[in-house]
């Protein structure tokens, strides 16, 4: 299993200090949570939608699949069987 580079969610600490900032450990948890996505280079949620595949496509890819392995093996059972029965003894 991959190891888990994000650190634990500070839960228990203050996510602010008196002044309104983050604290020191919500902030490189921040940190961490940015790197780990992909800092700015991360593809936008749009741009993810993009590689979403309607299930119906892959259900019809494979049905062909199915069929022309089926073909494919027909084929090779009447190549392998002409042989050996042209095959003299």
């Amino acid at each position: 299993m991959a190891e888990n580079a994000l650190p634990d969610v500070p839960f228990k600490a203050k996510v602010l200090d008196s002044q309104g900032y983050l604290t020191q450990v919500w902030a490189a948890f921040f940190r961490e949570l940015f790197s780990r996505v992909g800092k700015n280079i991360a593809p936008s949620n749009t741009e993810l939608s993009e590689f979403i595949v309607d299930i119906s496509d892959i259900e019809s890819d494979i049905v062909t699949l199915q069929g022309t392995t089926a073909a494919l093996e027909a084929r090779l059972l009447n190549v392998e069987g002409g042989i050996t029965s042209g095959r003299q003894l």
